[in-house]
């Protein structure tokens, strides 16, 4: 028996009554199509798959949402499933889309990007949770993803981030605290990112910092100690060798600063400032330690006391005069376990001597060597050729300090 020849004109001269039918039959049309684009190339050439995805799309546009859901599952286990249908499904509304974004491999990192682009926020979401994202994926996902969809993004393990998404990343968690500790677990975090970082992380945030990246620079001073000489037959002229290697020098501290300041020694411009703190002495202190008053006034005006307990420990400064050094800064001395001091205190007998220094010398370079005023609070305009000093002073400096 040959089937019913159709007739173009059916459907549309019927009438109401019979909306019910055409109902039930556009639901038949719709899974049958839909077990064709389902079957595997082994099955079927991919050619009249394709064809049956294109006249399937049309019904879909049309058909319920339960048929678009159980039409999305069925493609999300395909490879190779038709892909303007899948691009169809994985742009509906999430209730739809999910199956597809979370496992579907025949979106590739163009489709994915283009989802991204033109997609809601929930379904960026699905996408950053989305295992082994490829960088120029995770990058679109950083450029229009809420704080949400970064937060996914870092907590997703098989996501791969490059280094100027870090750099978008970490400027993001400045003014989003929630994105701090997921950030600070990444393997892609550098320490020109976690130095930055530590201003405006937590207490927890700033030990984790300083377990993973106070590092000793044994190797770096060894390799650089004929340098010294060198360049100070120049008198140390070229500014950026002389920059390099302020970060590098093993002092704790500057000799010549002490030979030309009135108070001679760091203690004894502590004991001053104690007696009557002023910019000049303030000053005096930064100079004796071997940083710049920009660093100085960075780590001073830190809300935690992390930050001058590393500055105490590099210079060699001896307990009693690091509670002077608070003292003088006008800081309360506290009992509380949770106070600035105490975490202060806590800081200074955890941090060995090397690995203080380190972090003190990065942050005098980082801070003070491209230092460029009229970059405050522009460190998102920064061209990507910026250099790592520059981009860190303007995003460190840029900001209001918290604890």
């Amino acid at each position: 028996m040959q089937p019913a020849p159709v007739n173009p004109d059916n459907g549309t001269r019927n009438g109401s009554g019979h909306a019910s039918s055409r109902a039930i039959t556009r639901e038949m049309m719709l899974r049958r199509l839909c077990e064709v684009v389902s079957m595997p190339l082994t099955r079927i050439s991919r050619h009249e798959r394709d064809m049956a995805g294109d006249i399937l799309i049309e019904l879909l546009k049309l058909g319920s949402a339960a048929m678009r859901q159980q039409t999305a599952q069925r493609l999300a286990a395909l490879a190779d499933s038709p892909k303007r249908v899948t691009l169809l499904l994985a742009r509906d509304d999430v209730s739809v889309a999910r199956p597809l974004l979370e496992e579907s491999t025949a979106l590739n990192d163009s489709d994915l990007i283009h989802i991204t682009q033109t997609a809601s926020s929930a379904h960026r979401r699905i996408i950053a949770a989305r295992k082994n994202l490829g960088e120029a994926v995770v990058d679109m996902l950083a450029i229009h993803g809420d704080v949400q969809t970064l937060s996914v993004l870092l907590l997703n393990t098989t996501a791969s981030i490059s280094i100027t998404t870090m750099d978008r990343l970490v400027r993001a968690s400045r003014d989003h605290a929630t994105l701090v500790a997921p950030l600070l677990r990444r393997q892609e975090l550098t320490p020109a990112h976690a130095f930055a970082v530590f201003w405006w992380a937590d207490e927890d945030g700033r030990r984790a910092i300083l377990k993973r990246f106070a590092v000793d620079r044994a190797v770096l001073i060894a390799s650089a100690s004929d340098m010294f000489p060198i360049a100070a037959e120049d008198n140390f002229a070229d500014a950026v060798v002389r920059k390099a290697l302020q970060y590098i020098e093993r002092r704790q501290r500057n000799r010549a600063a002490m030979a030309r300041s009135p108070y001679g020694t760091l203690e004894a411009a502590i004991d001053a400032a104690l007696a009557k703190p002023d910019l000049f002495v303030i000053n005096e202190i930064a100079y004796i330690c071997g940083i710049k008053p920009v660093t100085a006034a960075q780590i001073f005006g830190d809300a935690g006391g992390e930050a001058v307990a590393i500055l105490c420990k590099a210079v060699g400064l001896k307990r009693d005069y690091v509670e002077r050094l608070w003292r003088a800064l006008r800081r309360p001395v506290s009992p509380d376990p949770a106070s600035p001091f105490q975490r202060m205190a806590f800081a200074y007998d955890s941090l060995a001597v090397a690995k203080a220094q380190t972090v003190l010398r990065y942050w005098n370079w980082a801070l003070s060597s491209d230092f460029n005023r009229n970059d405050l609070g522009k460190a998102e305009e920064l061209d990507e050729d910026a250099s790592v000093a520059r981009q860190a002073a303007a995003l460190v400096l840029g900001r209001p300090k918290r604890v």
